[in-house]
């Protein structure tokens, strides 16, 4: 009998395409009855999905310079905080704030369409990998 803990490894192995085909059967199986690894397993299609569209982008060689000048430098012994400097840390703090509540909306949403994800997504994995 599969435990969690094997199942979202292999699930994690299964999303990088490097599950065996014999572990594919007790891996649904134990999906099958266990709530707690579909959900596991529908959240890591998901960020698998999204990591897998992420665009890189090269920053201007002029920023790398600015960097390279502040880092030779020499720094103060005391930091004072200023207006701008407190304007963006409030500004970092709300902008984390807000991705955090969009996150945990989003996370509701896919928690409504779940079950329809799974099934989906298992029907997918077992006709790709049975063609």
């Amino acid at each position: 009998m599969m435990n969690c803990q094997t199942s979202k490894k292999q699930i994690s192995q299964l999303l990088d395409n490097e599950l065996s085909n014999e572990l594919l059967q007790p891996l649904f199986h134990h999906l099958s009855g266990c709530e707690g690894c579909r959900s596991f397993f529908v959240q890591a299609q998901t960020i698998h999905d999204s990591a897998r569209k992420i665009v890189y982008i090269q920053a201007p060689e002029v920023l790398d310079q600015k960097f390279a000048v502040l880092g030779m430098e020499s720094q103060p012994k005391v930091k004072r905080i200023t207006l701008s400097t407190s304007s963006a840390i409030l500004s970092g703090f709300v902008i984390c704030l807000m991705s955090l509540v969009l996150f945990a909306f989003l996370s509701n949403i896919y928690a409504d369409v779940q079950q329809a994800e799974y099934q989906h997504m298992i029907n997918s994995l077992m006709y790709e990998r049975f063609q």
